[in-house]
Formats: structure tokens, C-alpha cells, sequence
């Protein structure tokens, strides 16, 4: 929260003469981020917010960073039903540590894991944000690993996707390129997948 109100301040007194702001995180980094955009003056307009994996509560849109929401004319989301950090993390990290069972009024999931419980109004989601059960996409998959690399990853130049398939698409995404079949199993290419559908969101 200190983070996200030392960068909010450091934008509203140094980028004034900035046609526009974005941002874009992953995990925790999504707290970072609504906070930032929940402190800045307008000026300059923040164009985009990109959230992977992101370990705010499920509800954060429309309760906790409802005005940060309003400040974007596009927020983009990528969450993962496979992402056991999250999934563990929530409810058990909160501050009520676990004593709410799913359905209870006061239990939350993580934004990143399960999506938006309600939308801002209007609207400014941007569709297609669950990525599909059967690509196994864990938390620490929406970006590209760093060097030294995993046995058998090697960087690839990867055609930027436009939208999330629907859940039942299957895994490797669609055009996934060959380098990223390691002796006859896919490993490792979720990550470029992420980082290239993050990229198109950027534009």
C-alpha cells in the first residue's frame, strides 16, 4: 500500500506532461497497482490495467479499489483455475485467517484465481480473462522464466494472441511453436503464451 501511494505521488508530481499511464502486474504487484491508480490525480489518464495472476480479493473491482476501477477505461484480467499459490493463499491468508468457509458473506477468493465476483459499472473488463483449465497455467507461469533457463525451455519468437479461447480449448495453445516440445511432452510455453497475449493488451 506504501508502494502504490509513493508511486501514485511520484506520477502525479513528474509525469504531468504524459499523454497517458499503464500498468500492468502480477501477484501481489495487482495491489501495487489499484493503489497507485486510486492515487493519482487524472493527469495524466491512466489507459490501461493489466492483472495476472492477481492476489487482491475477488470483489476488489467493485468494493476495495472501486474508484481505481473507474479510473481505467480498460482493465485487463488473467486468471487460472490451476494457480495453487492463489488458491491456497485465500481465504487462509487473510486477515480472518481461514474461520470463513466458501459461501459465507465475508469469504473471498483471489481475483487471480477465480475472477471478478461483479463488474464495474459500466463495464470496463475486457472479455475473455479465464484461461483455459487444460493449460495448467500455475502462478508462476505468466511470465518467462529467467536465465538460467528449465531444462529444455528456449526462447522463441511467439504470434501474439488476440483473446483468451474458450475453457474447453486444448493444451498447447494454437500455434504454440515446435521448440517448446521437450522429447515428445510441451513444457515450458505457457509462460511465452501469457507474455505474448499480455503484449497485445499493451498496444
Amino acid at each position: 500500500m506504501q508502494s502504490g501511494d509513493s508511486l501514485a505521488a511520484f506520477i502525479n508530481g513528474n509525469l504531468q506532461g504524459a499523454l497517458s499511464v499503464s500498468f500492468v502486474s502480477h501477484s501481489l504487484g495487482a495491489r501495487v497497482a489499484l493503489r497507485t491508480v486510486q492515487g493519482l490525480s487524472g493527469n495524466p489518464p491512466v489507459r490501461r490495467l493489466i492483472l495476472m495472476a492477481a492476489a487482491v480479493d475477488d470483489d476488489c473491482l467493485t468494493d476495495e479499489f472501486a474508484s481505481a476501477a473507474k479510473k481505467v477505461p480498460d482493465i485487463s484480467l488473467l486468471t487460472s483455475h490451476k494457480d495453487e499459490v492463489l488458491k491456497l493463499a485465500f481465504p487462509l491468508g487473510n486477515p480472518l485467517s481461514g474461520i470463513f468457509a466458501q459461501g459465507h458473506p465475508y469469504w473471498h477468493a483471489a481475483l487471480g484465481r477465480e475472477g471478478p465476483t461483479a463488474y464495474p459499472s459500466p463495464n470496463n473488463v475486457h472479455a475473455g480473462w479465464e484461461l483455459p483449465d487444460s493449460w495448467n497455467v500455475g502462478h508462476g507461469d505468466y511470465l518467462p522464466p529467467s536465465k538460467p533457463f528449465p531444462a529444455g525451455y528456449n526462447p522463441a519468437p511467439y504470434t501474439a494472441p488476440v483473446d483468451v479461447p474458450p475453457p474447453s480449448a486444448p493444451a498447447p495453445a494454437q500455434g504454440t511453436p515446435p521448440v517448446f516440445d521437450v522429447g515428445g511432452v510441451w513444457a515450458n510455453w505457457q509462460s511465452a503464451w501469457t507474455a505474448a497475449l499480455t503484449s497485445s493488451r499493451f498496444r
